[in-house]
């Protein structure tokens, strides 16, 4: 993919994330204080919640590079979550070298990328967080080096426009799948992870990430004359 005359290697990317540790939430409990009509499963219910925000934990990464290569995936099964990110760093390095980057996901700009940049800063991997981001002093639209397919999916103002539920869902993954013609997930999806993972089915995490790096190669190819 080439922007501002430098042409990037495609690399398609998709994270799954699980609950902080209950380490870190009873520190995060003693800052935050327990409300007096909380109960220990309200507590529970809200420390499933981290998987979406700063606390959560890395579970899974899913990557290709390029259209035509097959995707790969790992997980937290049988290794710690900083080992997990070297292994990505080191697929990586092995992958492109040096070469410039062009991340590619599904609402990557608003999550994936940001969340593994902020877990490898804090596993002390920097120039891995910089990788995901491009750096953050102005850089130039086409110096960013994320792609998110979701962003490019032409859509209607869902919050405008879907009170009658014509809108909603347009921009969801599958949703898009179907309307391109395109192969459609079964089995375990998206909102299945978590359960997956509390579970310990890493095969149907696994089998649910590379099926989702296959979405967006598939995607990314129907679409990309129009980016």
């Amino acid at each position: 993919m080439r922007r501002g005359g430098i042409l990037r290697e495609l690399i398609f990317l998709d994270i799954e994330t699980y609950p902080c540790s209950d380490e870190v939430w009873k520190e995060f409990l003693a800052i935050r204080g327990v409300k007096g009509d909380e109960t220990a499963e309200d507590l529970a219910v809200l420390q499933g919640r981290t998987s979406l925000t700063g606390l959560a934990r890395i579970a899974s990464i899913g990557v290709a590079h390029g259209i035509n290569n097959e995707a790969v995936a790992w997980t937290t099964e049988a290794q710690t979550e900083i080992s997990l990110i070297d292994t990505f760093r080191d697929w990586l390095i092995e992958q492109v070298g040096r070469r410039s980057l062009h991340w590619v996901g599904w609402n990557i700009r608003e999550f994936d990328a940001p969340f593994l940049a902020q877990r490898s800063l804090v596993l002390d991997r920097p120039r891995l967080a910089l990788a995901l981001t491009g750096g953050l002093w102005n850089p130039k639209p086409w110096e960013v080096p994320i792609l998110d397919l979701m962003e490019a999916w032409p859509s209607p103002n869902a919050e405008k426009y879907g009170k009658n539920g014509a809108a909603r869902g347009h921009r969801r993954q599958s949703e898009v799948c179907r309307r391109l013609g395109l192969p459609v997930q079964t089995g375990a999806l998206g909102a299945d992870m978590a359960q997956c993972i509390e579970n310990g089915d890493w095969a149907s995490v696994i089998s649910h990430q590379l099926e989702d790096i296959r979405d967006l190669q598939r995607i990314y190819t129907r679409i990309r004359g129009a980016l």
